[in-house]
């Protein structure tokens, strides 16, 4: 069993991953979604054994509020404790080690506390030091119990480096002391909704749309997570530049990496999926994780690249049903691309591959 599952998260991520025997299975936390949407996460914590609360891995990718508030949130009152293998989250002393420089930000730092505080190995994967791979290198590859194997796949120096300087600037202009700061990643000013044709969507798919140059989501922690013979990339809101570099690590000479599940980086953001990405995957089920709230979240763009790529059938799976992505429950779409999208009302959706 494999399986990924988003709990509900409003316009943010996440995940919930299951892998082994089903009697017998062993679980994997990556992001909190924000804040006010942790209720579900205690919900769901609440409802198994102590022994049952512990994660092999907890991933906080990066610290924006809707992947890192939920587990700030969380641990206020009234939860169930937690137990973690491990945590992987790039704290300011982590991208000093890397960039010789120091970095904060506000929720980053809280966070930084709370691991301390409750003595979670940290980053113990990389030797207690920062999570990235280096262009010029091997792509890491962490073997977790259960016989569940993550390569990284974001983010890069270079872009942990970007991070830093990006908020020694905030923090200046804010008058506040190195470690500390606070910085919300800019939305996107064009939301779902336009009425779609065949010709809208291939010319949609041709775009070449402007590259994410938020700070933040470039520090972002992706990884390729593979059990059973079954693969799944979860992007986080990596770059996807930086996922390029990484999968031409794994494919050459104009082979497609084969995947069972693509979790769209950034909510389904065009500035974040690339035709030069597509060509280098091959695969049938796509998850984008947002209610569309803030940011307008997915793209028309980024969900056409999706579905015009190849002809072979494909899945999209949508936590959430909105006006920015209900436009792409249409008959003639559908059966010219080979899609189906597959909504959830709730928040709550799962993939399970086999």
């Amino acid at each position: 069993m494999f399986k990924v599952e988003t709990l509900p998260a409003e316009h943010g991520d996440c995940l919930w991953i299951e892998y082994g025997d089903e009697h017998s299975s062993r679980k994997i936390l990556i992001d909190s979604g924000p804040g006010k949407t942790s209720r579900h996460l205690k919900d769901r914590l609440n409802n198994l054994s102590e022994s049952e609360r512990r994660f092999e891995l907890l991933i906080l990718s990066h610290y924006d509020d809707d992947h890192l508030g939920g587990i700030l949130e969380y641990f206020k009152s009234g939860y169930p404790e937690i137990k973690f293998g491990d945590v992987w989250f790039n704290g300011w002393h982590h991208i000093h080690d890397v960039s010789k420089d120091l970095l904060g930000a506000d929720q980053g730092e809280k966070f930084s506390n709370l691991v301390l505080n409750k003595k979670w190995p940290w980053n113990e994967a990389f030797g207690g030091k920062a999570v990235f791979f280096s262009e010029s290198g091997k792509l890491p590859e962490i073997e977790l119990d259960g016989e569940m194997k993550l390569t990284l796949l974001s983010p890069t120096p270079n872009k942990l480096a970007i991070l830093k300087d990006k908020w020694d600037e905030e923090i200046t202009a804010n008058d506040k002391e190195p470690g500390y700061g606070e910085e919300e990643a800019p939305g996107d000013i064009l939301g779902g909704g336009e009425e779609l044709t065949v010709d809208v969507v291939q010319e949609l798919a041709a775009e070449d749309s402007s590259l994410d140059i938020s700070p933040s989501n470039g520090g972002s922690i992706a990884v390729l997570a593979e059990f059973g013979g079954k693969r799944a990339l979860l992007a986080a809101d990596a770059h996807s530049e930086t996922l390029e570099t990484a999968l031409r690590k794994i494919v050459s000479n104009g082979n497609k990496l084969k995947l069972d599940l693509f979790k769209v980086s950034h909510h389904g953001s065009k500035h974040n999926i690339s035709n030069r990405l597509m060509r280098l995957i091959d695969c049938p089920r796509f998850l984008v994780s947002t209610n569309g709230k803030k940011f307008s979240h997915p793209d028309d763009q980024a969900i056409a690249k999706l579905v015009c790529e190849e002809s072979k059938p494909k899945e999209l799976y949508f936590n959430y049903r909105t006006k920015f992505n209900q436009n792409w429950d249409n008959k003639e779409l559908k059966e010219v691309f080979n899609y189906s999208p597959i909504y959830s009302l709730s928040g709550q959706t799962t993939v399970i591959l086999k």
